[in-house]
């Protein structure tokens, strides 16, 4: 359990309660107690007030992010913890056909990254091919469909960056993404981040079904709005490719995917990472 690097900020996760003047903290996941001295309760304060992590409080804000009672806060600018640099990121989709999605999902994700494409045994590759070509993104061709892990480990040879970001075909990402979530990385403990992901609005004015609406209320892709820390016996116990960034390094320490799985194969690497 390491210390929250210089310089980032820290807020309370909202299970977290606070008894005999501060110094007695219950909550996280999973739940636990934890004892602070006068001094260590003042630090919290002052780290929650908006205060920046340094070497006194490194080691206290890193004990409370990693049982789930704290979540980390972007470094502050002047704090003299903000990198100077951070890893670039590659964003890899895989797809198969589904031509119109994929032209939805690299519209969004826009120019400002670099975009591989794996087409998986799609029945119309030159379709697939002229949405690749019109978003300036990197193509490569499977003949024989493998599904989505053989997928994305086949992109992995044509990526250089230190993060890789993947994202499914028929998903839409907001302006800027995947920029908002890279500052977690700064913490060199960190091997993935994912953001929540939520179900599309229907088109304006259609009729919705009722099972649309339960579809939309219950996704299994939306894990909810808590954040904190991935895995079993944790508030957010995995967290799907759906989208998810992740560090190269990292995926080639577990080996990337597992190939031998056509489904749950997200479920089964971030464990592994989180092992």
């Amino acid at each position: 359990m390491g210390a929250l690097p210089a310089g980032f900020g820290l807020a309370l996760d909202r299970s977290l309660r606070r008894f005999r003047a501060g110094t007695v903290l219950a909550g996280g996941h999973p739940g636990r107690v934890v004892t602070l001295t006068a001094a260590g309760a003042s630090a919290l304060d002052a780290l929650v007030a908006g205060g920046t992590c340094d070497g006194a409080t490194a080691d206290l804000a890193g004990r409370l992010v990693r049982s789930g009672m704290a979540h980390p806060r972007p470094s502050a600018p002047g704090s003299g913890g903000r990198p100077t640099h951070l890893p670039t990121v590659t964003v890899v989709v895989p797809v198969r056909d589904r031509a119109d999605a994929l032209d939805r999902c690299l519209t969004t994700v826009g120019t400002g990254v670099p975009v591989v494409v794996v087409d998986d045994g799609s029945s119309d590759p030159d379709a697939v091919a002229a949405v690749c070509a019109r978003h300036g993104a990197r193509l490569v061709v499977r003949t024989v469909n493998g599904g989505p892990a053989a997928a994305r480990n086949d992109a992995l040879a044509q990526v250089s960056t230190g993060l890789v970001a993947f994202l499914d075909s028929d998903c839409t990402v907001p302006a800027g993404w995947p920029a908002g979530l890279l500052w977690h990385f700064a913490d060199p403990e960190v091997a993935a981040v994912a953001p929540r992901i939520r179900p599309a609005d229907p088109p304006s004015g259609s009729t919705e079904r009722a099972v649309d609406r339960f579809g939309r209320a219950h996704s299994a892709l939306d894990l909810g709005p808590d954040e904190g820390e991935v895995g079993p016996g944790r508030a957010v116990r995995y967290v799907p490719t759906a989208a998810l960034v992740v560090r190269r390094e990292a995926l080639s320490a577990v080996g990337g995917f597992d190939t031998a799985l056509r489904v749950g194969e997200d479920v089964d690497l971030v464990w592994r990472l989180g092992d």
